[in-house]
């Protein structure tokens, strides 16, 4: 169904003062046919008027619209698209959080490629911080304070993984094959675009399209992925803290103590991948 716009006379007819939250939606076009609308930034915590792409049918309702009032505009003028909405998805609350810059000097087509290799990495950098902490049988005191058993702490950071972490880097790989090798036809990926970002894609020629659903399908699973690896390691920081070191054989110490470390080395790495996956999904305009 075709929205209905305000008519205006230029974008300084439109009083950012009176827009509250029952007419933030509303869209405007102007008498040369650019269109608007009007959306809060979270980060400025404004009110920003941005300018709009439509689908097919909001702007063919847009045009007799005008039409029908007298207005007289250029066909070759009217079908140039308007520029698109910048971002449509959110920074997830735990990269922000984290204080993580996008990278956006990453090349995109470069780290797409890197993508099934690094997945396969961080899933092997995670398996040896559980690894470490395991064969340590360091939380065997503190869990029995706890009225737990050791198992019952390795346990909780091994369905973590499988849950939030590998099931997510599968997925990540396997998107990042269908993409190289069998990617499905547009339209297959648009339906799972919310309104606003179909607003964004419209606006795009087709091979940025392409880039939009590669580093939104693949890029959204990703995130989740890392935002796993970095849960389980706070979890085991948490856990380490309740372990008196010197309690411990010196093979066992030395387990523990890899552990340990292997969750400072970890994240350092979480995190300059994490900048890359933001940087190159901002590039092709996620965010």
């Amino acid at each position: 169904m075709a929205r209905s716009f305000i008519q205006i006379d230029s974008i300084d007819d439109i009083d950012l003062s009176r827009v509250s939250v029952g007419n933030i939606n509303d869209r405007y076009i102007d008498k040369e046919g650019n269109r608007y609308a009007t959306r809060f930034n979270l980060r400025t915590r404004k009110i920003d008027i941005i300018r709009i792409a439509l689908g097919n049918d909001e702007a063919l309702h847009a045009r007799m619209k005008h039409r029908s009032s007298g207005q007289k505009k250029d066909a070759e003028d009217e079908s140039i698209p308007a520029a698109p909405l910048s971002g449509g998805v959110s920074v997830p609350d735990w990269v922000t959080r984290a204080a993580i810059q996008p990278d956006e000097s990453i090349d995109n087509q470069s780290f797409l490629n890197s993508l099934d290799q690094e997945s396969s990495k961080i899933s092997e950098r995670i398996r040896g911080i559980i690894s470490n902490m395991k064969n340590s049988e360091a939380f065997e005191g503190a869990a029995r304070s706890s009225g737990n058993t050791v198992e019952d702490v390795i346990l909780k950071l091994t369905t973590m993984y499988d849950r939030e972490v590998q099931e997510n880097l599968n997925q990540t790989q396997n998107l990042v094959s269908e993409f190289n090798r069998f990617p499905k036809p547009p339209s297959n990926y648009y339906i799972h675009l919310s309104r606003k970002q179909k607003l964004v894609v419209e606006g795009m020629s087709e091979d940025k399209q392409m880039d939009y659903f590669k580093a939104f399908m693949i890029g959204s699973v990703f995130l989740k992925a890392l935002e796993g690896s970095f849960s389980i390691i706070d979890k085991s920081r948490e856990a380490a803290k309740k372990v008196k070191p010197a309690s411990l054989s010196h093979e066992k110490r030395m387990f523990f103590n890899n552990g340990v470390e292997a969750c400072d080395i970890v994240e350092t790495n979480l995190r300059e991948i994490t900048a890359s996956a933001y940087g190159w999904m901002k590039n092709c305009g996620i965010f």
